[in-house]
C-alpha cells in the first residue's frame, strides 16, 4: 500500500486555484483542484480538494482523507508507479506539500 501526505500552507487568497496532480504509468494525469472563496481556510481547501476527487473523474482510484490541513492519499497495493505533484495558480500564498511516507 502507498500512502502519500498533501499538506496545506500558507495565507488563502481568493481567486487562486490549488491543484493535486497525479500520474500513472500510462501517461494519464489527473486533477482535483479547489478555487479560492473569499473567507476560505486552509481546511476548505482541502475539503474542496478531497470533494472535487469524489466526484468520479479524477482522483477515484484512492481514498482521500482529510484531517485538519492535511490530505491523506491512500493507494490500493494494485496501483503502482504513481506520481503526485502539486500547483497554485493565481497569487500563489498558498502552499500544497505533497510527500510520501
Amino acid at each position: 500500500m502507498k500512502v502519500v501526505q498533501a499538506t496545506l500552507g500558507g495565507t488563502p487568497t481568493p481567486g487562486d486555484t490549488v491543484m493535486l496532480y497525479y500520474t500513472g504509468s500510462r501517461g494519464g494525469r489527473s486533477t482535483a483542484s479547489h478555487i479560492v472563496r473569499p473567507g476560505d481556510t486552509l481546511t476548505d481547501i482541502g475539503h474542496g480538494i478531497v470533494g472535487s476527487a469524489g466526484r468520479g473523474n479524477y482522483l477515484g482510484e484512492f481514498v482521500l482523507k482529510l484531517k485538519n490541513d492535511t490530505i491523506m492519499i491512500i493507494c490500493s497495493n494494485l496501483v503502482h508507479d504513481v506520481t503526485f505533484y502539486s500547483e497554485i495558480l493565481g497569487v500563489g500564498t498558498e502552499t500544497l506539500t505533497v510527500e510520501e511516507l
